[in-house]
């Protein structure tokens, strides 16, 4: 597969500094850093412009190419997890496509920790049409995810296929 992308999560290595991130990724044999919203406007507050970032990535031979998480694609989003920081993943559809836009990323991830079984399979078809057309217009696709509060009438796999093909 010459498509194929090795994404690393930002999670693992969320306590250094960017410049550091991008060198675990390069050194973990990673094409791209995801990073998240809620990290990106901080390094914006610090003073880091996202032409800075992507240089920085540029010098460690990895992209900044995945945006993860988009939670707001459902109305009751908050995460069913107590004591959940909210604000690090609160931003709405609008703040969150216009940092995929600015980032030029290629993907991103649709989350959600909400309770099992509050949503469906319609919903979840709902996400996929709403962040294509929302991340479709920007140049970024959702990768495909089962979520685990998302009742599935069907096996995830022949959910899955039915979704992406």
């Amino acid at each position: 597969m010459s498509n194929l992308r090795r994404i690393m999560w930002n999670g693992t290595v969320r306590a250094l500094p960017l410049k550091q991130q991008l060198e675990a990724a390069r050194i973990a044999g990673c094409d791209v850093l995801a990073l998240t919203p809620s990290d990106y406007v901080r390094w914006l507050g610090s003073g880091t412009s996202t032409r800075d970032m992507k240089a920085m990535a540029s010098d460690a031979g990895v992209r900044l190419a995945h945006l993860d998480p988009f939670v707001r694609w459902v109305d009751r989003w908050q995460p069913d997890l107590p004591d959940f920081p909210t604000d690090a993943i609160s931003f709405d559809a609008d703040d969150f496509f216009r940092f995929a836009a600015a980032l030029e990323v290629e993907s991103f991830t649709a989350w959600g920790g909400f309770p099992s079984g509050r949503y469906g399979e319609p919903e979840h078809r709902r996400c996929v049409r709403c962040s294509d057309a929302a991340g479709g217009k920007r140049g970024a696709t959702l990768l495909p995810g089962i979520h685990p509060g998302i009742r599935y009438p069907r096996p995830a796999h022949r959910l899955e296929d039915r979704l992406i093909g």
